[in-house]
Formats: structure tokens, sequence, C-alpha cells
């Protein structure tokens, strides 16, 4: 393992542990402290899983990351729960489109607050022109002006602390 590499994942491992709440559970699944390259989230906030729309508020997920994190390679999401979020940036497979942040400077903590603002279904985080699922966005696309649809859930997201400072700034697309 790369120094730069160690680095990395020992510090997403202070982050992600620094976020857990109400509406994050974070299990480390494979790795050794603070070495994790596979982790299990369990989200609690609600999404939309079809388009009638109906909800669910409780969410598991896959985050691991490649070997060639965080220099060559993003990290990987992968919804474990079924159904799988009727949202644009979740593919039919389950796999979130991440967008376009930069996996060498993003640190893992807000990585996991854009996935869970994508499934707040924040209008901020929805990108209807590069879509994973293209019905999700035309489903989006003819709602989008129906009040009190979006986004679907409010909850104050836990943000991530680094060496004791709270970093605020979420990428957008």
């Amino acid at each position: 393992m790369t120094e730069t590499r160690k680095k990395r994942l020992a510090n997403d491992y202070r982050e992600l542990m620094s976020m857990g709440g109400p509406y994050l559970s974070v299990r480390p699944i494979s790795g050794r402290a603070p070495y994790y390259d596979e982790y299990e989230l369990t989200i609690r906030i609600r999404t939309i899983i079809g388009p009638e729309p109906t909800y669910r508020g409780v969410h598991v997920v896959r985050l691991s990351f490649p070997a060639g994190y965080p220099t060559e390679d993003y990290p990987r999401v992968v919804m474990v729960t079924k159904p799988y979020p009727f949202h644009t940036n979740w593919f039919r497979s389950g796999a979130w489109c991440y967008g376009s942040a930069s996996h060498n400077t993003e640190g893992a903590g807000n990585y996991v607050v854009r996935l869970m603002q994508t499934l707040q279904f924040d209008p901020n985080m929805i990108d209807t022109n590069s879509a994973a699922n293209m019905d999700a966005a035309n489903w989006y696309t003819q709602n989008k002006h129906i009040a009190g649809l979006f986004p679907c859930d409010t909850s104050k997201l836990p943000q991530p602390v680094v060496g004791g400072m709270i970093i605020k700034k979420v990428n957008k697309f």
C-alpha cells in the first residue's frame, strides 16, 4: 500500500467515523484500522424509489475504495437495499453516479454528504443532462415544478470533522 493511499484511507476513516448519528451509521467491513477499504453505511433519510412517488426511509449502501484510490480511481457506492433509488444519479444496477468531483481532492466525508444529498433529491445535486437513469431524469423534469416534492427530505445532514474542524464545503454539479 502506498503512503498516499495509507494516509488517505486513515483520513477517510476518521472523517466517516465522525459523522455517525441519527441519519448515518458507519461500519467498517474490510481492512484494518485505520486503513479500511470498505464500509457499510446505513442512511436514514427519505428518498424516492418509484415514480408514484414511492418513498423509503432506510438504506444500506456499500462504500469501497478500489486499489487505485485515491490517485487513479474513485470510491464506489452500491445500494444494497432494494428497490434502488429512482433518481437521475443512481444506475438501475444500484451503483451511484458520483458526478464530477475529483477523487484526488474530495475526502470520504464530503463524498458521503453528496451521496446523501442525492438521496434527499436536493435540486442542486440533480443533473438531468448526464443521467445514470434517463427514466428518472425524465420523471424529475416533468415533476420538478410540483411544490413540496423536492427535496423529498430536509434533514440536516452530518458534516465530516477533520482535525477538530467541520468541513462545510460540498462539491456540487
